[in-house]
């Protein structure tokens, strides 16, 4: 009995050894016959890069870093993404853009965590503009335009930036627009809890074994819950409502809108950039994070047609406010996204939003 036990978990491991090296290839991973890429199982809880906030839910944690399985992070003094520290004050004759949005502007690609597209903004800018430029990266994974508005007036602005860059959309559809009960301050969908792992995210790693490493995972995040932020910040279960409701994007276009204005308000130029996702979203592709949802599945359509509105609200927000600056990123193909992904970019995505934005910015900011 013993001996017909061992047997079989050894067989499982042997199958396992040769099977994932070549699909976490695929995914951009680094795992051999002998051991596991420890970005496949972070060591690091997600939800550590952040801490709560008693206004906005959540922001993120000052000083942090690590590695995830699309690459690496690091936050600065003030918790912004990248590794370099800023102060209030700028410097003198200074120019400070503020890019702020959702995971798809907080996040970088590789083991490089400055390798963000406000990174490769700032690079392009200075060869246009000179060094005197300096862009924060202010885009936190899972917010929403209520918590960019909310941050925005509550702790950004006291950095005094000249510019702000509005990324945002996807996150106004699957964490909130497209729930049931939906209600325009968002309480039907969001919670604030506690941002701490329970003693599940405790069980040791061992990368060098695959079948103990692949069974761990799935206990993590089945009892763990700190690999995902949504279960921290979203109320459970997720279920998507059975028709399109308009008053979804019309919300989210209103708190655009409303941060355009406060932005003006203060003598800051705000700058909103059309959405981009993976082409292949239009076969109902890489929308796999639609499966923690009771009825995700099901419910494509509705995702599809609620981002899609919320996109298209972005630009009757700029027409409406002549004074917003509105860029719409062309050329954007599947390979400027990561593997498998709607809307996050790879290293070549994120040279394309840096570029062409800062070719639009470069030309205002001159003046």
């Amino acid at each position: 009995m013993v001996i017909g036990i061992i047997v079989f978990l050894c067989a499982i491991e042997l199958a396992l050894r040769c099977t994932m090296p070549s699909k976490h290839a695929r995914e951009g991973l680094k795992t051999s016959f002998w051991r596991l890429d420890p970005q496949w199982d972070p060591l690091v809880p997600k939800v550590l890069r952040y801490e709560n906030h008693p206004y906005i839910i959540y922001t993120k944690r000052p000083k942090c870093s690590g590695k995830l399985p699309h690459g690496s992070y690091a936050t600065n003094n003030f918790g912004f993404e990248g590794t370099q520290d800023v102060s209030f004050e700028k410097k003198q004759g200074c120019l400070r853009v503020l890019c702020v949005g959702g995971s798809t502007t907080e996040m970088a690609d590789g083991d490089d965590p400055d390798n963000t597209y406000p990174h490769w903004l700032e690079k392009y800018l200075k060869e246009k503009l000179g060094d005197s430029i300096e862009v924060l990266n202010a885009g936190c994974a899972g917010y929403t335009s209520a918590e960019i508005l909310i941050d925005f007036e509550l702790r950004l602005l006291d950095f005094h930036p000249d510019a702000v860059v509005i990324y945002e959309s996807i996150n106004d559809a699957w964490c909130t627009g497209i729930l049931e009960g939906f209600k325009s301050d968002y309480s039907h969908a969001r919670i604030n809890k506690e941002l701490k792992p329970n003693a599940w995210n405790k069980i040791p790693h061992f990368n060098h074994s695959f079948f103990y490493s692949l069974l761990r995972k799935k206990i993590v995040y089945r009892f763990g819950h700190a690999v995902s932020l949504i279960s921290f910040i979203n109320k459970f279960p997720l279920k998507v409502r059975g028709e399109f409701t308009p008053q979804a994007p019309e919300t989210f276009k209103r708190n655009i809108k409303s941060l355009c204005q406060v932005a003006l308000g203060h003598g800051i130029l705000p700058v909103i950039v059309r959405f981009n996702y993976n082409p292949v979203i239009e076969q109902g592709k890489a929308i796999d994070f639609l499966r923690i949802f009771e009825n995700g599945e099901q419910h494509k359509d509705i995702f599809l047609k609620t981002f899609k509105a919320n996109i298209a609200s972005l630009k009757e927000v700029a027409t409406e406010i002549p004074e917003v600056v509105y860029v719409e990123v062309q050329g954007m193909e599947e390979k400027d996204f990561l593997f498998n992904d709607s809307c996050h970019f790879s290293t070549e995505g994120m040279k394309k939003m840096g570029e062409q934005i800062a070719t639009q910015l470069a030309v205002i900011l001159k003046k």
